[in-house]
């Protein structure tokens, strides 16, 4: 019987990549992602950075005009400490 793997959204995919890598760039976070999600876009990679970043799950700083640094700030669900 072939496997099945369970399908998780993207956001989760994202986290889990920076959770075992660490930080990285946007670009190197595309690829990592386009494994899992063959039809995923640059404009889908960047609305998802921008949700995140919304969310205070990652910071994106740019690295030069036209790459940028993917850090993981906290685990998705996880609770921020004020």
């Amino acid at each position: 019987m072939p496997k099945v793997r369970e399908a998780l959204p993207l956001h989760t995919v994202a986290v889990q990549i920076l959770e075992k890598k660490g930080s990285m760039s946007d670009e190197d976070l595309f690829d990592a992602l386009r494994e899992r999600f063959p039809n995923l876009s640059k404009t889908n990679l960047n609305t998802l950075l921008f949700k995140l970043e919304i969310e205070g799950i990652v910071r994106v700083p740019s690295l030069t005009k036209s790459k940028r640094q993917v850090e993981l700030i906290r685990r998705h669900g996880q609770e921020s400490r004020r």
